[in-house]
C-alpha cells in the first residue's frame, strides 16, 4: 500500500529509552520523506521539543508541519505558522486544579514557549530542558493575555499520580482530554485536542485520504491517530491496551521498531 502521510510520535517511539534517534531510524524517515510521504511528528511536546527531534535527523526544510500539545497546536514548520489550536483558559486550569485538590508543587502548565509552574516540581525541570522552553515560577493567573494555555501536567512519582487520576470527577473527562504520555505524568488538554483529530486536519489541509495514512506510537495519548489512521501501528514496547487496538505491532523503540516497521511498510513501495 502507498501511504502519503504519516504521524510518528516522539518519546519512546521516534526516539529510543536513552533519548535517541538511531541513524536507521533516521534513514528511514528521510528516505520516506524523499519518496513524497508527508512526515509529521505528533507529539506532547512544545514546538522547541519537536524542533529537536527534527535538528536530529537534519534536512529541516524537508518537514512541513507540527502536532504539538497532543493535537492542541499544529504549526507551519518553517514560519511557525498556527494552522490550528485548542487551548485552555485560566479559569479552565484553576478549575482542574481546585476539583482534584492537589499542591501547587504537583503541577505546571505549558504555553508554547514556557513553562510556569507555582511550586517546586523536579519534572517540570526535566520537561523544559527537553521543550527548549524557560520555567517561570509562579501562579498561572500571572500569565499575560496574549499567551494561551496548551497543556496541564500533574508531574511525580507514579504511584502519586495513580492516586490523583483516580480523584479526577467524572464530569472532568467530559470536559477535558485526559491521558497519560508517560508514567509520571497526567495530562489535561482541551476537549477538541487529540492526535486523532490533528491526523484529520493535516488529512483534509493536504487533501490525502485517510485510508492513506500511517501512525506510529506507544502510549495512551497516541490512541486516537492509531484508532483514526489507515494503519495505526504500535511499538512493541507500547501499552496493551494500545496494542490491542492497533493494526499492526512492531518491535520495540530500543530495537528501532520504527525503522523497521517504516522499511516494511512504507518504503517497500519504493524499493
Amino acid at each position: 500500500m502507498s501511504y502519503q502521510l504519516m504521524l510518528i510520535d516522539c518519546d519512546r517511539t521516534l526516539l529510543n529509552d536513552s533519548g535517541i534517534v538511531t541513524e536507521r531510524t533516521k534513514t528511514a524517515i528521510s528516505n520516506a520523506v524523499r519518496n513524497g510521504v508527508k512526515t509529521v511528528f505528533a507529539s506532547g511536546r512544545a514546538p522547541g521539543g519537536i524542533e529537536n527531534m527534527v535538528k536530529a535527523i537534519g534536512e529541516e526544510h524537508l518537514f512541513e508541519y507540527f502536532v504539538c500539545f497532543n493535537g492542541g497546536l499544529i504549526i507551519r514548520a518553517h514560519d511557525k505558522q498556527v494552522v490550528s489550536e485548542s487551548s485552555l483558559t485560566i479559569d479552565d486550569v484553576i478549575h482542574i486544579v481546585d476539583s482534584i485538590c492537589c499542591k501547587p508543587e504537583d503541577y505546571y502548565v505549558l504555553t508554547s514557549g514556557r513553562l510556569i509552574c507555582q511550586g517546586y516540581n523536579k519534572q517540570a525541570e526535566i520537561e523544559a530542558i527537553k521543550n527548549n522552553i524557560s520555567v517561570t515560577q509562579g501562579a498561572v493567573w500571572q500569565l499575560t493575555s496574549d499567551e494561551k494555555i496548551f497543556k496541564l501536567v500533574f508531574a511525580g512519582e507514579v504511584d502519586e499520580l495513580d492516586l490523583i487520576e483516580k480523584r479526577i470527577p467524572v464530569i472532568l473527562r467530559k470536559q477535558f482530554h485526559v491521558t497519560r504520555s508517560e508514567p509520571n505524568n497526567l495530562e489535561f488538554v482541551s476537549l477538541l485536542a487529540s492526535k486523532g483529530n490533528a491526523l484529520v486536519q493535516l488529512a483534509d489541509l493536504l487533501h490525502i485520504r485517510i485510508k492513506d495514512t500511517i501512525c506510529f506510537g506507544d502510549a495512551e495519548n497516541d490512541s486516537s491517530m492509531i484508532m483514526v489512521a489507515g494503519t495505526g501501528v504500535a511499538m512493541g514496547n507500547a501499552s496493551e491496551e494500545l496494542k490491542a487496538i492497533s493494526d499492526i505491532v512492531t518491535d520495540s523503540n530500543n530495537n528501532e521498531g520504527l525503522a523497521k516497521a517504516i522499511e516494511k511498510l512504507v518504503l517497500s513501495d519504493y524499493n
